[in-house]
């Protein structure tokens, strides 16, 4: 089956029997929440940790309102919050400062932000594959709600 591949700053709402991916994740982060229950997930791929702005032209580019975003399109279209789960990946630490303490990256942020967000609305991370200092590969299975993640410093894993 042909990945789709969803580039920085993009999301979808999807259902069936579909796999979306992202090659070379860094400290971006990729949020997917999934309705147990319908068999439907948002996906997200967000730069940044939050947006000031309440309704950002790109709501997708940041984790706050990426999650916010892909809750009410899901809600929309008959998920409920309470069969929700979410998945987080990424937030690497690519570089480091001497001297500087956590969480000062931009992947740490995106990661804490990603946590505050999602117990603010009652959302609940199953499973997450973060920090650290390499890069990530990610294949989302929309059908089962698995995600595959490859690196070249890590072995395979399945969350």
């Amino acid at each position: 089956m042909k990945i789709e591949l969803i580039g920085i700053g993009e999301g979808k709402i999807v259902n069936g029997k579909k796999k979306l991916g992202v090659i070379g994740l860094g400290s971006c982060l990729v949020i997917v929440i999934y309705d147990k229950e319908k068999k439907i997930a948002g996906f997200a791929h967000s730069m940044l940790p939050f947006s000031e702005e309440k309704n950002p032209s790109n709501p997708y580019k940041f984790v706050n309102t990426a999650i916010y975003k892909l809750v009410e399109e899901m809600e929309k279209i008959g998920c409920k919050k309470e069969n929700m789960v979410a998945k987080i990946v990424g937030g690497a630490r690519i570089f480091t400062i001497p001297g500087f303490k956590a969480p000062w990256s931009i992947g740490e942020r995106n990661c804490l932000e990603a946590r505050k967000t999602l117990a603010e609305i009652g959302i609940k991370i199953v499973a997450e594959d973060v920090g650290m200092d390499y890069g990530r590969n990610v294949e989302f299975d929309v059908e089962t709600g698995e995600i595959f993640i490859t690196s070249y410093k890590a072995e395979p894993k399945l969350i």
